[in-house]
């Protein structure tokens, strides 16, 4: 028995050292994957997140804890991939065992040593690498979300369990196969199972029809959706959509056309066409798969690095669309509690500047009534008598705007003028355009509109414009009215109820970032400490807006995307490249005797090597252009996702796909010319 597993032993030694030129990739590329599972799990166990101080850290967690999930299936997925390339190359060497006596359970037991060689080799060289770079990825990651001198790195034992537990089970589930798929064929066959003939394809004009409507449905609703959050609900379904009509057409859609061209006698019957689309006919059955694979894996790095890139380095448009002013605080009761006094709370906010060592560019308060309406194609849409807004399709809901009732006492108070107006008129407050009328129409009553300004305080913030709208009437019954008007329904209404009353106070801060968050956090507690005395405490209720605290929560969120968006990008790419290589070398022998009988029948070197050429550009450049006319197609939906983000520039989410495509076909282009050499160097014919 001792001299039996000597000898697997050393037949296991030795089939690693004869086929290193496949198994020092698969180890290379199993040890980054085992690095970045260990290092994005040790991130998480060690809590080295949780140290860092202010709002935001959970998110990066929950962040982190998603992609632990998706890392796991991705690598579960592409592990049992790779081992695919492996097992197949040497389908002829374990039927070349049998011949010499040696029964499957014998080779099911070299192929177990082999791969407890290299996989144990490639977990232990992952986990030092997670060790080693742990602390570099990890202050990555705190620079991307805002803290890079905060936070503290360790090593958490559990880390170390999970990782080995987890590609525990995927190497052994890998070797399970492996041992699973050679008990099931005899010797003849797999040695003689390369020159099997080939399996005709069946069904693929409706194959490749399905392809073509899958993938033009999601291109066309891509390119031709024009409401943000139909663009959300349906990204996914559009991202399989492709992914499947992408494994179709490379499958299928392939053959057909090398079917039509084959039908062109003109074309075909010439002699570089005539071998270029024979191979390229038995190439493209043979490696579809894989193609379609490069091809979905591209697009992956793509659409993630551009979107994330996009929102990580737009984020202060974001902040500032999101944050009109520095910070806006919202105190709103019922009727029947004491309405707050605006000039006691526009004191105690001014006194707590002071002590907080911040000056108050601008501070100022007022009163109102809220709603909610659409603003679409210039004209109002307001709800119902049951407080809902019916047959409104969703392109107008992408309209919906908030609404606020003020008296023309606390206008002409904030803005200094001397304003009048006469019951049933209004003044409009917004920047955005709305019809030329002189009108404002609601279900029930018409309120004449006096003028329509586009930059009062109200409107025109310190960081940005205020989207919402303003509407300025005569006195407190005015408002009343006007807003029973535009909601009759507001008993009914879940939110915006008949006995909601606000008072808001607005405050533009000058000083440091720490003083102005500590202003919005205590602001709140001093505000109640001086109501609760003439009305109960529960009967108010708070929320407040300040620009710093949501540069931290926003840092968390974007960069905590970032981070995850460029570490699955280098898996992607990683497995990208190596998809590429182990496509090289198995095409290479595929095709070395192939290209061999060429030249002997007569064809030169140079036209071989021509052939070569244009069947390698062929079939490793198609799996790129299909990949960046999907992003292009994505182009529109990646926008509207970006702006229900709302991020201020669109623009930036289409420089950063132009930049991405450009980068990323580089780094193509590069990859490819390396592994093409060792595909030469294996179909080289003396």
């Amino acid at each position: 028995m001792n001299k039996n597993n000597s000898l697997y032993q050393r037949l296991a030694k030795a089939n690693i050292k004869r086929n290193k030129q496949m198994n020092l990739p698969y180890f290379v590329t199993a040890s980054i994957m085992v690095a970045m599972f260990f290092t994005i799990i040790n991130t998480y166990f060690a809590q080295s997140v949780s140290n860092v101080k202010y709002a935001g850290t959970t998110t990066t967690g929950v962040m982190l804890i998603f992609g632990i999930i998706v890392m796991s299936f991705f690598t579960f997925g592409y592990i049992f991939y790779l081992n695919s390339f492996l097992i197949k190359r040497r389908t002829k060497e374990f039927g070349l065992y049998g011949i010499l006596g040696l029964e499957k359970r014998h080779v099911g037991k070299i192929i177990a040593k082999e791969a407890f060689m290299v996989n144990s080799a490639a977990v232990l060289t992952g986990i030092a690498g997670g060790i080693v770079f742990g602390r570099l990825i990890f202050m990555m990651l705190m620079a991307m979300v805002g803290h890079i001198a905060e936070g503290t790195y360790a090593l958490s034992p559990i880390s170390f369990i999970v990782t080995f537990i987890y590609f525990g089970l995927v190497f052994t589930s890998t070797t399970l196969y492996n041992r699973f798929r050679v008990s099931l064929t005899d010797p003849i066959n797999l040695l003689t199972s390369e020159k099997q003939g080939e399996k005709k394809i069946k069904g693929i004009v409706p194959i490749t029809v399905a392809g073509a409507l899958l993938l033009g449905g999601a291109y066309v609703f891509s390119i031709f959706v024009k409401v943000g959050v139909l663009a959300i609900t349906m990204f996914w379904p559009c991202v399989f959509a492709v992914i499947l009509a992408t494994y179709l057409l490379f499958y299928a859609g392939s053959q057909f056309v090398l079917g039509a061209l084959k039908k062109n006698k003109d074309f075909y019957y010439k002699a570089r066409n005539f071998v270029s689309v024979s191979s390229l006919t038995h190439r493209m059955k043979q490696n579809a798969t894989g193609l379609a694979n490069i091809c979905i894996l591209s697009t992956m790095v793509l659409v993630t690095v551009s979107f994330c890139c996009a929102l990580y380095f737009g984020q202060e448009n974001i902040l500032a669309s999101r944050n009109p002013n520095d910070v806006t605080f919202n105190l709103f009761h019922d009727k029947s509690a004491v309405a707050p006094e605006k000039e006691e709370m526009l004191q105690i906010a001014q006194n707590l500047a002071k002590e907080t060592g911040i000056e108050t560019e601008s501070l100022f308060g007022y009163y109102s009534l809220k709603d909610t309406c659409i603003l679409y194609k210039g004209e109002f849409i307001f709800k119902d008598e049951n407080a809902k807004m019916n047959g409104v399709d969703l392109e107008a809901f992408d309209g919906s705007l908030a609404v606020h009732i003020i008296t023309l006492e606390d206008y002409n108070g904030v803005t200094g003028e001397k304003a009048s107006l006469a019951p049933g008129e209004i003044i409009v407050l917004t920047p955005r355009p709305i019809n030329d009328t002189a009108e404002l129409k609601t279900a029930s009553k018409q309120f004449a509109i006096k003028k329509i300004v586009a930059d009062s305080p109200f409107t025109k913030g310190k960081n940005s414009d205020v989207e919402d709208i303003f509407f300025v009437a005569a006195d407190e019954k005015n408002a009343l009215e006007l807003r029973n008007a535009i909601n009759p329904g507001n008993e009914l209404d879940a939110i915006f109820g008949a006995d909601t009353r606000y008072f808001t106070i607005i405050a533009n801060l000058k000083g440091k970032s720490d003083d102005k968050i500590a202003f919005a956090k205590t602001l709140p507690t001093l505000a109640f400490d001086s109501i609760k005395a003439v009305s109960p405490e529960d009967s108010y209720y708070y929320n407040i807006y300040s620009m710093e605290i949501n540069r931290i929560e926003t840092g968390a969120v974007y960069g905590g995307l970032l981070f995850l968006g460029m570490y699955f990008s280098v898996l992607f790419l990683v497995n990208t490249v190596i998809v590429m290589y182990f496509k090289q070398v198995s095409e290479g022998y595929d095709d070395r005797e192939r290209f061999s009988i060429l030249q002997q029948v007569g064809m030169s070197s140079e036209e071989v090597r021509s052939t070569i050429n244009r069947q390698v550009l062929i079939i490793f450049f198609a799996p790129l252009l299909v990949a960046l006319l999907h992003v292009l197609a994505a182009g529109n939906i990646l926008k509207l996702m970006a702006d229900v983000f709302v991020m201020a520039e669109t623009a930036l989410v289409i420089t950063w796909i132009f930049i991405t495509a450009a980068v990323f076909s580089l780094i193509y282009i590069i990859v490819f010319r390396l592994t093409a050499k060792t595909y030469y160097r294996i179909v080289e014919w003396k």
